[in-house]
Protein backbone atom coordinates (compact mmCIF):
# COMPACT_ATOMS: atom_id res chain seq x y z
CA UNK A 1 0.00 0.00 0.00
CA UNK A 2 2.78 2.15 -0.42
CA UNK A 3 3.24 2.53 -3.92
CA UNK A 4 0.66 3.97 -6.35
CA UNK A 5 -1.08 2.34 -9.19
CA UNK A 6 -1.22 4.17 -12.42
CA UNK A 7 -4.36 6.05 -11.05
CA UNK A 8 -5.72 6.35 -7.55
CA UNK A 9 -8.92 6.91 -6.15
CA UNK A 10 -8.42 9.97 -3.36
CA UNK A 11 -11.53 10.73 -1.15
CA UNK A 12 -11.44 14.00 0.81
CA UNK A 13 -12.92 13.31 3.84
CA UNK A 14 -13.65 15.33 7.58
CA UNK A 15 -16.01 17.12 9.33
CA UNK A 16 -18.17 19.86 7.56
CA UNK A 17 -17.08 23.24 7.93
CA UNK A 18 -13.35 22.55 7.56
CA UNK A 19 -12.19 23.28 4.07
CA UNK A 20 -12.38 20.03 2.30
CA UNK A 21 -14.03 22.21 -0.58
CA UNK A 22 -11.00 24.90 -0.34
CA UNK A 23 -8.35 21.72 -0.77
CA UNK A 24 -10.45 20.39 -3.48
CA UNK A 25 -9.89 23.09 -5.72
CA UNK A 26 -6.18 23.24 -4.45
CA UNK A 27 -5.90 19.66 -5.61
CA UNK A 28 -8.11 19.55 -8.96
CA UNK A 29 -8.82 23.31 -9.83
CA UNK A 30 -11.96 22.71 -9.98
CA UNK A 31 -14.61 25.01 -7.58
CA UNK A 32 -16.67 24.06 -5.42
CA UNK A 33 -19.58 25.55 -3.13
CA UNK A 34 -17.80 26.91 -0.23
CA UNK A 35 -19.46 28.45 2.90
CA UNK A 36 -18.70 28.97 6.54
CA UNK A 37 -21.58 26.72 7.91
CA UNK A 38 -22.25 22.48 7.43
CA UNK A 39 -24.53 20.91 4.46
CA UNK A 40 -23.06 22.87 1.53
CA UNK A 41 -21.57 19.74 -0.02
CA UNK A 42 -24.47 17.40 -0.06
CA UNK A 43 -22.91 14.71 -2.41
CA UNK A 44 -20.01 13.82 -4.16
CA UNK A 45 -18.02 15.70 -6.74
CA UNK A 46 -15.07 13.81 -8.60
CA UNK A 47 -12.51 15.34 -10.55
CA UNK A 48 -8.80 14.63 -12.01
CA UNK A 49 -6.02 15.66 -10.35
CA UNK A 50 -2.25 15.60 -11.12
CA UNK A 51 -0.35 12.67 -11.63
CA UNK A 52 -3.58 10.28 -12.47
CA UNK A 53 -5.50 11.03 -9.11
CA UNK A 54 -9.09 11.09 -9.32
CA UNK A 55 -10.09 12.99 -6.29
CA UNK A 56 -13.57 13.38 -4.20
CA UNK A 57 -14.90 15.85 -2.49
CA UNK A 58 -17.34 14.30 0.17
CA UNK A 59 -20.22 16.05 2.16
CA UNK A 60 -19.21 16.27 5.78
CA UNK A 61 -19.51 13.12 8.46
CA UNK A 62 -19.06 13.47 11.76
CA UNK A 63 -19.05 9.70 12.18
CA UNK A 64 -18.34 6.29 10.40
CA UNK A 65 -21.73 5.17 11.86
CA UNK A 66 -23.54 7.51 9.85
CA UNK A 67 -26.88 9.19 10.88
CA UNK A 68 -27.98 11.64 8.01
CA UNK A 69 -28.25 11.36 4.18
CA UNK A 70 -25.13 13.13 3.37
CA UNK A 71 -23.37 11.23 5.96
CA UNK A 72 -24.30 7.60 4.64
CA UNK A 73 -23.30 9.07 0.93
CA UNK A 74 -19.58 9.22 2.63
CA UNK A 75 -19.43 6.40 4.19
CA UNK A 76 -20.96 4.45 1.56
CA UNK A 77 -17.56 5.25 -0.32
CA UNK A 78 -15.59 4.17 1.52
CA UNK A 79 -16.76 1.35 2.86
CA UNK A 80 -17.62 0.26 -0.27
CA UNK A 81 -14.58 0.63 -1.79
CA UNK A 82 -15.01 3.33 -3.33
CA UNK A 83 -11.95 4.83 -2.42
CA UNK A 84 -8.20 4.00 -2.49
CA UNK A 85 -6.32 6.55 -0.42
CA UNK A 86 -8.21 9.06 2.39
CA UNK A 87 -7.05 12.75 2.69
CA UNK A 88 -8.48 13.69 6.30
CA UNK A 89 -9.13 17.62 6.91
CA UNK A 90 -9.21 18.32 10.47
CA UNK A 91 -9.37 21.74 12.22
CA UNK A 92 -6.00 22.78 13.22
CA UNK A 93 -8.50 24.91 15.80
CA UNK A 94 -9.72 21.88 17.32
CA UNK A 95 -6.94 19.18 17.31
CA UNK A 96 -8.48 16.54 19.37
CA UNK A 97 -11.47 16.80 17.76
CA UNK A 98 -9.31 15.85 14.09
CA UNK A 99 -7.60 12.62 16.09
CA UNK A 100 -10.75 11.40 17.27
CA UNK A 101 -11.76 11.49 13.78
CA UNK A 102 -8.56 9.84 12.46
CA UNK A 103 -8.96 6.78 14.55
CA UNK A 104 -12.50 6.61 13.70
CA UNK A 105 -11.38 6.30 10.28
CA UNK A 106 -8.55 3.93 11.23
CA UNK A 107 -11.07 1.10 10.70
CA UNK A 108 -11.08 1.17 7.61
CA UNK A 109 -7.27 0.44 6.88
CA UNK A 110 -6.52 2.94 3.63
CA UNK A 111 -3.64 4.92 2.97
CA UNK A 112 -4.46 8.10 5.30
CA UNK A 113 -2.77 11.77 4.53
CA UNK A 114 -4.17 13.86 7.94
CA UNK A 115 -4.58 17.71 6.96
CA UNK A 116 -4.97 20.22 9.90
CA UNK A 117 -6.14 23.24 7.69
CA UNK A 118 -7.00 26.81 9.19
CA UNK A 119 -3.59 26.92 10.83
CA UNK A 120 -3.80 30.79 10.10
CA UNK A 121 -7.00 30.70 12.91
CA UNK A 122 -5.51 28.16 15.08
CA UNK A 123 -2.16 30.15 15.07
CA UNK A 124 -4.55 33.28 16.03
CA UNK A 125 -5.99 31.28 19.11
CA UNK A 126 -2.33 30.59 20.02
CA UNK A 127 -2.82 26.40 19.15
CA UNK A 128 0.69 25.34 17.71
CA UNK A 129 0.49 21.59 16.64
CA UNK A 130 3.76 19.52 16.39
CA UNK A 131 2.96 18.27 13.21
CA UNK A 132 6.12 15.24 13.06
CA UNK A 133 5.73 14.13 16.67
CA UNK A 134 1.90 13.76 15.67
CA UNK A 135 3.00 11.81 12.87
CA UNK A 136 5.32 9.14 14.27
CA UNK A 137 2.70 8.61 16.68
CA UNK A 138 -0.22 8.06 13.78
CA UNK A 139 2.51 6.53 11.46
CA UNK A 140 1.12 8.44 8.58
CA UNK A 141 2.08 11.58 7.30
CA UNK A 142 0.56 14.98 8.82
CA UNK A 143 0.38 18.31 6.93
CA UNK A 144 -0.41 21.70 8.22
CA UNK A 145 -2.14 23.76 5.82
CA UNK A 146 -4.26 27.47 5.81
CA UNK A 147 -5.85 25.98 2.13
CA UNK A 148 -7.49 29.79 1.76
CA UNK A 149 -4.11 30.97 1.75
CA UNK A 150 -2.44 28.38 -0.51
CA UNK A 151 0.11 27.47 2.58
CA UNK A 152 1.00 23.82 2.69
CA UNK A 153 -0.97 22.59 -0.64
CA UNK A 154 2.52 22.08 -2.18
CA UNK A 155 3.49 20.00 0.89
CA UNK A 156 0.22 17.86 0.40
CA UNK A 157 0.44 17.10 -2.93
CA UNK A 158 4.25 15.75 -2.33
CA UNK A 159 2.88 13.28 0.37
CA UNK A 160 0.18 11.63 -1.06
CA UNK A 161 2.53 8.76 -1.93
CA UNK A 162 3.95 8.51 1.19
CA UNK A 163 -0.01 7.99 2.98
CA UNK A 164 -0.01 4.87 4.83
CA UNK A 165 -2.84 3.36 7.55
CA UNK A 166 -3.68 4.96 10.95
CA UNK A 167 -2.26 2.98 13.53
CA UNK A 168 -6.01 2.00 15.71
CA UNK A 169 -5.72 3.15 19.48
CA UNK A 170 -5.00 0.69 21.82
CA UNK A 171 -7.92 -1.70 22.45
CA UNK A 172 -9.78 -3.00 25.50
CA UNK A 173 -8.18 -6.33 25.71
CA UNK A 174 -11.68 -8.46 25.63
CA UNK A 175 -12.10 -6.11 22.03
CA UNK A 176 -8.90 -6.92 21.03
CA UNK A 177 -9.06 -11.11 21.57
CA UNK A 178 -12.49 -10.91 19.72
CA UNK A 179 -11.24 -9.34 16.44
CA UNK A 180 -8.00 -11.32 16.25
CA UNK A 181 -10.46 -14.22 16.73
CA UNK A 182 -12.79 -12.83 13.49
CA UNK A 183 -9.80 -12.38 11.70
CA UNK A 184 -8.47 -15.91 11.78
CA UNK A 185 -12.33 -17.18 10.77
CA UNK A 186 -12.73 -14.95 7.55
CA UNK A 187 -10.88 -15.01 4.20
CA UNK A 188 -7.41 -13.85 3.60
CA UNK A 189 -8.64 -10.71 1.34
CA UNK A 190 -10.90 -9.66 4.73
CA UNK A 191 -8.68 -10.16 7.56
CA UNK A 192 -7.34 -6.31 7.08
CA UNK A 193 -10.71 -5.18 7.07
CA UNK A 194 -11.46 -7.55 10.68
CA UNK A 195 -11.59 -4.56 12.64
CA UNK A 196 -13.92 -2.50 10.56
CA UNK A 197 -16.70 -5.74 10.04
CA UNK A 198 -16.51 -5.80 14.05
CA UNK A 199 -16.69 -2.58 15.35
CA UNK A 200 -18.86 -1.04 12.30
CA UNK A 201 -22.90 -1.06 12.92
CA UNK A 202 -23.34 -1.29 9.51
CA UNK A 203 -25.68 -4.39 8.34
CA UNK A 204 -22.97 -5.70 6.06
CA UNK A 205 -21.36 -7.67 8.59
CA UNK A 206 -20.62 -11.68 7.48
CA UNK A 207 -22.05 -14.01 9.87
CA UNK A 208 -18.42 -14.75 11.69
CA UNK A 209 -18.55 -10.94 12.90
CA UNK A 210 -22.70 -11.51 14.16
CA UNK A 211 -21.59 -14.39 16.14
CA UNK A 212 -18.27 -12.33 17.85
CA UNK A 213 -20.41 -10.11 18.50
CA UNK A 214 -23.05 -11.63 20.90
CA UNK A 215 -20.07 -12.25 23.20
CA UNK A 216 -20.73 -8.13 24.02
CA UNK A 217 -23.01 -6.41 26.12
CA UNK A 218 -22.27 -3.31 24.79
CA UNK A 219 -21.87 -2.09 20.90
CA UNK A 220 -18.49 -2.68 19.43
CA UNK A 221 -18.33 0.70 17.85
CA UNK A 222 -19.09 2.43 21.41
CA UNK A 223 -16.05 0.42 23.02
CA UNK A 224 -13.73 1.34 20.16
CA UNK A 225 -14.93 5.17 20.16
CA UNK A 226 -14.03 5.02 23.70
CA UNK A 227 -10.65 4.17 23.20
CA UNK A 228 -10.28 6.44 20.11
CA UNK A 229 -11.60 9.71 22.10
CA UNK A 230 -9.35 8.29 25.02
CA UNK A 231 -6.11 7.94 22.78
CA UNK A 232 -7.01 11.62 21.04
CA UNK A 233 -7.14 13.40 24.21
CA UNK A 234 -3.69 11.53 25.37
CA UNK A 235 -2.08 12.48 21.73
CA UNK A 236 -3.46 16.09 22.04
CA UNK A 237 -2.29 16.89 25.39
CA UNK A 238 1.56 15.80 24.41
CA UNK A 239 1.30 17.18 20.79
CA UNK A 240 -0.27 20.37 20.90
CA UNK A 241 0.78 23.82 22.33
CA UNK A 242 -1.72 26.29 23.52
CA UNK A 243 -0.37 29.86 24.55
CA UNK A 244 -2.43 33.37 25.18
CA UNK A 245 -3.98 34.29 22.12
CA UNK A 246 -2.91 36.92 19.91
CA UNK A 247 -6.64 38.62 19.62
CA UNK A 248 -6.75 38.98 23.59
CA UNK A 249 -9.75 40.23 25.11
CA UNK A 250 -11.47 40.10 22.01
CA UNK A 251 -10.28 36.32 21.30
CA UNK A 252 -11.47 35.65 24.36
CA UNK A 253 -15.11 37.63 24.21
CA UNK A 254 -15.57 35.37 20.63
CA UNK A 255 -14.33 32.23 22.52
CA UNK A 256 -17.01 32.67 25.24
CA UNK A 257 -20.32 33.49 23.03
CA UNK A 258 -19.22 30.88 21.07
CA UNK A 259 -19.73 28.51 24.18
CA UNK A 260 -23.16 30.13 25.78
CA UNK A 261 -24.93 30.13 22.07
CA UNK A 262 -24.41 26.20 22.66
CA UNK A 263 -25.00 26.48 26.25
CA UNK A 264 -28.66 24.30 27.20
CA UNK A 265 -30.76 26.93 27.87
CA UNK A 266 -28.57 30.28 27.25
CA UNK A 267 -28.26 28.84 23.40
CA UNK A 268 -32.25 28.60 22.67
CA UNK A 269 -32.76 32.57 24.42
CA UNK A 270 -29.13 33.70 22.41
CA UNK A 271 -31.30 32.19 19.21
CA UNK A 272 -34.42 34.04 19.87
CA UNK A 273 -32.75 36.83 20.36
CA UNK A 274 -30.85 36.39 16.78
CA UNK A 275 -33.90 36.00 15.36
CA UNK A 276 -35.48 39.09 16.61
CA UNK A 277 -32.80 40.96 15.66
CA UNK A 278 -32.67 39.42 12.24
CA UNK A 279 -36.55 40.25 11.92
CA UNK A 280 -36.13 43.77 13.52
CA UNK A 281 -33.24 44.58 10.48
CA UNK A 282 -34.84 42.58 7.13
CA UNK A 283 -38.62 42.63 8.27
CA UNK A 284 -38.91 46.06 9.69
CA UNK A 285 -35.60 48.13 8.49
CA UNK A 286 -35.38 46.49 5.07
CA UNK A 287 -39.35 45.37 4.38
CA UNK A 288 -40.55 48.58 5.92
CA UNK A 289 -38.35 51.58 6.25
CA UNK A 290 -36.12 51.59 3.05
CA UNK A 291 -39.44 49.75 1.15
CA UNK A 292 -41.23 52.88 2.04
CA UNK A 293 -38.60 55.39 1.54
CA UNK A 294 -37.73 54.09 -1.94
CA UNK A 295 -41.37 53.60 -2.91
CA UNK A 296 -43.20 56.82 -1.88
CA UNK A 297 -39.73 59.61 -2.10
CA UNK A 298 -37.38 58.08 -3.86
CA UNK A 299 -39.70 56.23 -6.66
CA UNK A 300 -43.59 58.03 -6.06
CA UNK A 301 -42.17 62.11 -5.10
CA UNK A 302 -39.09 61.48 -7.47
CA UNK A 303 -37.60 59.67 -10.45
CA UNK A 304 -41.65 58.13 -11.70
CA UNK A 305 -43.01 61.80 -12.19
CA UNK A 306 -40.13 62.88 -14.35
CA UNK A 307 -39.87 59.04 -16.68
CA UNK A 308 -43.60 60.07 -16.83
CA UNK A 309 -42.86 63.34 -18.13
CA UNK A 310 -40.33 62.41 -20.25
CA UNK A 311 -42.43 59.83 -22.02
CA UNK A 312 -45.24 62.18 -22.16
CA UNK A 313 -43.09 64.30 -23.93
CA UNK A 314 -41.18 61.84 -26.94
CA UNK A 315 -44.00 59.15 -26.82
CA UNK A 316 -46.81 60.11 -29.27
CA UNK A 317 -49.15 56.48 -28.83
CA UNK A 318 -51.57 56.58 -26.44
CA UNK A 319 -51.18 52.35 -26.22
CA UNK A 320 -47.31 52.95 -25.50
CA UNK A 321 -47.53 55.57 -22.81
CA UNK A 322 -49.72 53.10 -21.46
CA UNK A 323 -47.70 50.60 -21.55
CA UNK A 324 -44.30 51.99 -20.56
CA UNK A 325 -45.81 54.55 -17.60
CA UNK A 326 -49.49 53.71 -16.86
CA UNK A 327 -50.68 52.43 -14.00
CA UNK A 328 -49.43 48.57 -15.08
CA UNK A 329 -46.30 49.93 -17.08
CA UNK A 330 -42.53 48.69 -17.87
CA UNK A 331 -41.46 51.45 -16.17
CA UNK A 332 -44.03 52.23 -13.44
CA UNK A 333 -44.14 48.94 -12.06
CA UNK A 334 -41.15 46.90 -13.02
CA UNK A 335 -38.97 49.53 -11.95
CA UNK A 336 -40.38 49.82 -9.03
CA UNK A 337 -41.37 46.74 -7.86
CA UNK A 338 -37.83 45.54 -8.64
CA UNK A 339 -35.90 48.45 -6.88
CA UNK A 340 -38.19 50.01 -4.36
CA UNK A 341 -40.21 46.68 -2.97
CA UNK A 342 -37.60 43.42 -4.08
CA UNK A 343 -33.94 45.07 -3.33
CA UNK A 344 -34.03 46.85 -0.15
CA UNK A 345 -35.49 43.44 1.15
CA UNK A 346 -32.97 40.81 -0.25
CA UNK A 347 -29.99 43.46 0.35
CA UNK A 348 -30.65 43.18 4.14
CA UNK A 349 -31.27 39.69 4.19
CA UNK A 350 -28.35 38.75 2.93
CA UNK A 351 -26.51 41.43 4.73
CA UNK A 352 -27.79 39.85 7.67
CA UNK A 353 -27.21 36.49 5.95
CA UNK A 354 -23.21 37.07 5.75
CA UNK A 355 -22.48 38.67 9.22
CA UNK A 356 -24.87 35.64 10.65
CA UNK A 357 -22.11 33.25 8.44
CA UNK A 358 -18.92 35.34 8.89
CA UNK A 359 -19.17 35.55 12.31
CA UNK A 360 -19.43 31.41 12.81
CA UNK A 361 -22.60 31.46 14.57
CA UNK A 362 -24.91 29.93 11.60
CA UNK A 363 -23.49 26.40 12.26
CA UNK A 364 -24.01 26.86 16.40
CA UNK A 365 -27.67 28.11 15.39
CA UNK A 366 -28.18 25.00 13.27
CA UNK A 367 -27.35 23.14 16.87
CA UNK A 368 -29.34 24.84 18.59
CA UNK A 369 -32.62 24.31 16.86
CA UNK A 370 -31.27 20.67 15.71
CA UNK A 371 -34.08 19.16 18.37
CA UNK A 372 -36.37 21.56 17.74
CA UNK A 373 -36.49 20.68 13.54
CA UNK A 374 -36.69 16.66 14.65
CA UNK A 375 -39.92 17.15 15.52
CA UNK A 376 -41.01 17.88 12.50
CA UNK A 377 -38.53 15.53 10.66
CA UNK A 378 -36.19 17.28 9.69
CA UNK A 379 -32.87 18.19 11.54
CA UNK A 380 -30.92 21.26 12.34
CA UNK A 381 -29.16 21.49 8.65
CA UNK A 382 -32.75 22.45 7.31
CA UNK A 383 -31.98 25.80 8.95
CA UNK A 384 -31.15 27.89 5.93
CA UNK A 385 -33.87 27.02 3.90
CA UNK A 386 -35.95 27.64 7.26
CA UNK A 387 -34.39 31.10 7.61
CA UNK A 388 -35.37 31.54 3.77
Amino acid sequence: MTAFAPARRVALVGRPNVGKSVLFHALTGRYAAVSNYSGTTLDLRPAPGEGGLEVTDTPGLFSLESRTDDEAVTRSLLSGGGADLLVQVGNACDPEGALAMAFDLARLGLPTVLVLNMADEAEARGIFVDSHALSRALGVPVIVTAATSGRGVENLKATLRSAAPVRPPPLPPELEAAVDRLARRLPSSEKDRALWLFTSDAAERPEAAEKERLRFSRRPSFLYMQAAREKAAELAAATVCRTPAAGGRASGWLEAFGRWSLHPWAGPLISLGVLAALYQFVGVFGAQTCVEFLEERVFGAGLMPLVTRFVEAVVPWAAAREALVGPYGALSMALTYAFALILPIVTTFFVAFSVLEDSGYLPRFSVVTDRLFHAVGLNGKALLPVLL
